[in-house]
């Protein structure tokens, strides 16, 4: 259905016109239409810190700008990532749902937390072994081309094996219980999610 606008700004008529033309061939290449809620108020975030609310406040943005033009911009050593949440990932949540998140730095964070991991990356930190894997672009890319070990073609897993015992000092045998390649890849997948 066309719509008309009257404008005497001409190039907000155009924009317009663009938009209409945008929105109408999106539909017709069948994509899902999405709604944004624009509400009068801006969106209030409802932080918790130790199961307590953290108050809103507003510094004074001169005063602000002026205290942060004398630091030097230093970069985080240790980000922290999220291990847990009380809400399932991907599951919708109504706009001032709390979510719980529990977070610690990769570096404090040991595989054997997860589940079906290789015995040789037990007593690493997930730090340790990111760094030991991402030395090899190929090893990466190898792994995340997919999502269980149970699809990886044979000449991958076994490329992949190789450069597991050359990057992380992992060894590969699918005799030995907890060294097999399912724990080797469960392993790089986990840390991989991590980096």
């Amino acid at each position: 259905m066309p719509t008309f606008s009257f404008s005497n700004n001409v190039s907000e008529s155009i924009r317009a016109m663009e938009a209409e033309s945008t929105f109408s061939s999106s539909r017709a290449r069948g994509e899902k239409l999405v709604f944004v809620d624009l509400d009068d108020e801006p969106a209030k975030a409802n932080v918790l810190r130790e199961g307590k609310l953290v108050p809103s406040v507003v510094p004074e943005k001169s005063r602000v700008l002026e205290a942060l033009g004398e630091l030097s911009i230093v970069r985080p050593t240790r980000i922290p990532r999220v291990l847990n949440q009380n809400i399932e990932p991907g599951v919708r949540v109504a706009v001032g749902t709390s979510v719980d998140l529990v977070m610690a730095p990769r570096d404090d964070v040991t595989l054997d937390i997860f589940n079906d991991m290789h015995i040789a990356t037990a007593d690493l930190s997930i730090g340790q072994f990111v760094e030991r894997i991402e030395k090899s672009n190929e090893l990466v890319n190898l792994s995340l081309k997919y999502d269980k070990a149970a699809e990886v073609s044979a000449t991958d897993k076994a490329r992949i094996s190789e450069l597991l015992v050359e990057n992380a000092d992992i060894q590969v045998d699918d005799t030995v219980a907890g060294q097999g390649f399912e724990q080797a890849f469960n392993s790089v997948l986990v840390a991989l999610a991590f980096k």
